[in-house]
């Protein structure tokens, strides 16, 4: 039912904004690939060498910063929505974190309004962000004035897997709309978007085109399913961040505690030999980013422990047996990101490779 999937996919974007707004610590597992109870002691101690943090910027009214893009000089970063109801990208100078313009996403359909999460840039500077209200891929020219907008692509919804039902289609136990989380490019140029409702990673064709469904797993349909997606260094993988895997309950700090979360390595060129690479009990792994060391850094928010959220460090893929022992227990870079007050929250600036 149409009108049933978009009151999910509403009431799912309020959740994913209550997530955004603080982040906290993940609580440690009884050893590899374990789920535990949450523990008084923080699961990833923190590593002064890993690198630092610092404020970069304050995100006004409604805060909730999702998306993170870097060009040149200029910083982007995606608010889901505005108080006019309308999703916006906001532009930093990245030497001063000033802020330099912000950029209203236009609605898809009048009173709509629009909800924006994650960003991508391709090699002529032009952003794309994903937008939840219409399940779609806005392309924004951010040198043009005023910058310009047009609908790259926008996501099927999929029908739920049955039987009788012929693919492409979604492995999900309810018929939920697409919501499209956060988009990624491959070295080809087709850009890939995580789907959080619909268990699926689709592949937009280079240049655009209609989304095909290129990954999908059943165990996506459990917490928030696919969330951050980022290309591995050697450009032959994709990696994928699935939040809250199993149950969402409230937290000792208030806020949501996930069973764990997970992050998965997806060859571009056999994505039926996906594998999960590192399991986070009580954390929900969220934004991905490959740093030019082929360093992966992965974000964890609310475990709700300390207050505090939390960068993981994975060194560059293939893992040594060693490396993969300790995927588990990672050290962190430990950063408080919490609301300053209800209207605003801080954008922090990792120093890290």
């Amino acid at each position: 039912m149409i009108g049933a999937g978009v009151h999910r996919r509403e009431a799912v974007a309020l959740l994913y904004a209550a997530l955004l707004a603080g982040c906290a610590s993940p609580a440690p597992g009884d050893g590899p690939g374990e789920i535990a109870d949450a523990p008084s002691r923080p699961a990833f101690p923190p590593d002064a060498s890993l690198g630092t943090t610092r404020l970069f910027a304050r995100v006004g009214p409604p805060g909730y910063p999702e998306g993170l893009a870097v060009d040149g000089g200029a910083v982007y970063v995606s608010s889901t929505a505005r108080d006019d109801g309308a999703g916006a990208v906001f532009v930093h100078d990245l030497a001063t974190g000033a802020l330099l313009r912000t950029i209203a996403v236009e609605e898809a359909r009048p009173g709509e309004g629009s909800f924006v999460v994650g960003l991508a840039l391709d090699g002529a500077g032009r952003l794309y962000a994903a937008e939840v209200i219409a399940g779609r891929i806005v392309r924004i020219d951010p040198r043009r004035e005023p910058p310009t907008q047009e609908d790259y692509a926008t996501l099927p919804d999929l029908a739920r897997c049955t039987p009788a039902t012929p693919p492409p289609c979604s492995p999900t136990a309810t018929d939920d709309p697409p919501f499209p989380n956060q988009p990624a490019f491959g070295p080809d140029g087709a850009l890939y978007v995580s789907d959080s409702l619909q268990a699926t990673v689709f592949r937009v064709p280079p240049g655009g085109g209609e989304p095909e469904a290129w990954f999908q797993d059943a165990r996506f349909d459990v917490g928030f399913g696919a969330n951050g997606i980022a290309l591995a260094a050697d450009g032959r993988s994709l990696y994928v961040a699935h939040s809250a895997v199993g149950p969402i309950a409230p937290s000792p700090t208030g806020g949501l505690l996930g069973a764990g979360g997970a992050l998965w390595r997806v060859p571009l060129d056999r994505p039926d030999a996906s594998e999960i690479v590192a399991r986070f009990p009580g954390g929900l792994p969220d934004g991905l980013a490959v740093g030019a060391s082929g360093r992966l850094y992965v974000t964890i928010i609310d475990g709700g422990l300390t207050g505090h959220g939390i960068a993981v460090r994975f060194d560059a893929y293939p893992w040594s047996q060693r490396d993969r022992d300790l995927l588990h227990a990672p050290s962190a870079i430990h950063a408080r990101i919490q609301p300053q007050s209800p209207m605003r929250v801080r954008l922090c600036h990792l120093a890290a490779e």
